[in-house]
């Protein structure tokens, strides 16, 4: 009775390991699962079966370092993340040093939680046109909420360029993010 909603579809490449005692599945190698439109891929996935909660882990070499990072695909929004916690039940997420694009804005952040109307609210994060790992210039905020296919909204923000913090300093500042691209001039027009 206390499951989710829709039915959770689930793989694994190496080995599937169910704990009865605790209620917790174990999913091994290239691990993927699947609830309605969202996605998770992960090395190492654990489905907590009494509180609906899934922990999906990146996969590490031998020394300890992220090598392939945790997808998670949510309809059109799309993340990538060395670690992921997810609740069917309630929809929301909290994701650790996640990338993402929206738009053509590139999102990295320490720490991150999605909710359920698929809002993002996001601490110390970077917005950036760069499409790089460790991208070369981008503005930092504090706080930022990001409405998908709309705008990202920053608390207090400043421009950094390559690691060197300006002192260009903004109280707010708004991103579109939209998916539609737009140029060109914008003539005036008088409404009727």
């Amino acid at each position: 009775k206390n499951g989710p909603e829709m039915k959770v579809n689930y793989s694994a490449e190496d080995s599937i390991e169910l704990d009865n005692a605790k209620q917790i599945l174990y999913l091994y190698g290239s691990s993927k699962v699947t609830y309605g439109q969202m996605q998770i891929e992960a090395d190492r996935i654990e489905i907590y079966l009494e509180t609906n909660e899934v922990h999906s882990f990146g996969k590490k070499d031998s020394t300890g370092k992220i090598t392939e990072k945790v997808k998670f695909q949510d309809g059109e929004q799309f993340f990538l993340a060395p670690r992921m916690d997810y609740n069917f039940k309630t929809q929301k997420g909290k994701i650790i040093e996640i990338y993402s694009q929206e738009g053509e804005m590139h999102l990295h952040a320490q720490k991150a939680k999605k909710m359920p109307d698929d809002n993002i609210f996001v601490k110390n994060g970077k917005i950036t046109t760069c499409d790089h790992e460790d991208p070369h210039f981008y503005f930092l905020a504090s706080k930022l909420k990001v409405i998908p296919g709309k705008v990202m909204v920053a608390g207090p923000t400043h421009l950094v360029i390559r690691d060197f913090h300006t002192p260009i300093w903004v109280p707010f500042g708004i991103f579109p993010n939209n998916t539609e691209k737009q140029s060109g001039i914008i003539i005036p027009s008088q409404s009727s």
